[in-house]
């Protein structure tokens, strides 16, 4: 069986400066690159550099940035039989801008064939979804694509994992019960409350928006994840959010942090079922410590072999 990642495919520019320019002024860059990504690629793509089965549900547009993408699937051994060429409309495009003292980042998207990903694309490759062990979905595609592939995921008895990444204003209060983890940053987390996306000021808010999102939504398993600070955790069975550290580093991107942290998840809970959650999580925090020491989003990403092999025990 497959993981399965649903969500953008986007070609991505990357632009690192020493601070960002204020309106109407000039700043040079430091740097310049160009990669893959969008949410849907990095999560297949780490999920298959740590060894997993992967295939990618989604849309790339019929030009050279959609072209060279679907060799990158290839080289990274990811199915591609439910990625359409669309004529339509562009390849979705990022823009991220990288400040280089911190590694912190911001993200303009430009969605193209990525927005004409809906639930009919999605009842057309409902096969995929149906052999697939864990469908991992994301929010840049359009919203009645992800509530369908999770309503057929969890109909054929799937591990569904949302990564509700960008928040719509309408957000779908059915994806909280169709999601068996739901695994938002601490700005996302606070905005599915309907808070102020700064609200989360240290772990013990992020505990407390972990219970909330169970008591007030229904989520069932919550994973917040806070950056440097590592996550919170809040486990079906369980009433008590669990801290998880994150190990010391000197970020020089974060670029894709969140979706290395989600794929490798994806992978823990396929290959690995006789760690506990904890573990996986904690797990995946590695995985994602090690993505933002190098600049880049997939390239970023590690490789089963470049990591300590107790991961994977």
């Amino acid at each position: 069986m497959f993981q399965l990642g649903l969500g953008a495919v986007k070609f991505m520019i990357n632009r690192y400066v020493d601070r960002e320019p204020v309106s109407g002024e000039t700043v040079l860059a430091n740097s310049f690159s160009r990669g893959f990504g969008g949410k849907g690629a990095n999560q297949c793509v780490m999920a298959a550099r740590l060894g997993a089965k992967c295939a990618i549900l989604g849309k790339v547009g019929d030009d050279p940035d959609g072209h060279s993408t679907l060799i990158n699937f290839e080289e990274h051994t990811i199915g591609t039989d439910s990625v359409e060429v669309d004529s339509s409309s562009h390849t979705g495009v990022a823009l991220i801008s990288v400040e280089t003292p911190t590694g912190k980042n911001r993200i303009i998207v430009g969605q193209g064939v990525n927005k004409l990903v809906d639930a009919k694309f999605i009842q057309s490759h409902c096969g995929t979804i149906q052999n697939s062990r864990i469908t991992l979905a994301g929010m840049e595609v359009c919203q009645d694509a992800v509530v369908e592939s999770l309503k057929i995921a969890k109909n054929s008895g799937r591990i569904t994992i949302l990564n509700p990444a960008p928040v719509p204003p309408d957000f779908n209060p059915e994806l909280f019960s169709l999601a068996d983890f739901l695994c938002p940053n601490e700005h996302e987390a606070a905005s599915l409350l309907g808070r102020s996306t700064d609200s989360i000021k240290d772990v013990e808010d992020a505990k407390r928006i972990a219970v909330d999102l169970r008591k007030e939504k229904g989520a069932n398993c919550v994973v917040i994840t806070l950056g440097e600070k590592g996550c919170v955790a809040l486990e079906n069975n369980s009433e008590t959010p669990v801290h998880l550290e994150s190990p010391s580093v000197t970020a020089i991107d974060t670029t894709g942090a969140g979706d290395a942290f989600c794929g490798s998840l994806a992978f823990f809970l396929s290959h690995c079922p006789h760690l506990t959650f904890e573990e996986q999580v904690r797990r995946s925090c590695f995985v994602a410590s090690v993505s933002v020491q190098r600049k880049g989003t997939q390239l970023s990403f590690p490789t089963r072999e470049s990591l300590p092999q107790y991961l994977f025990v």
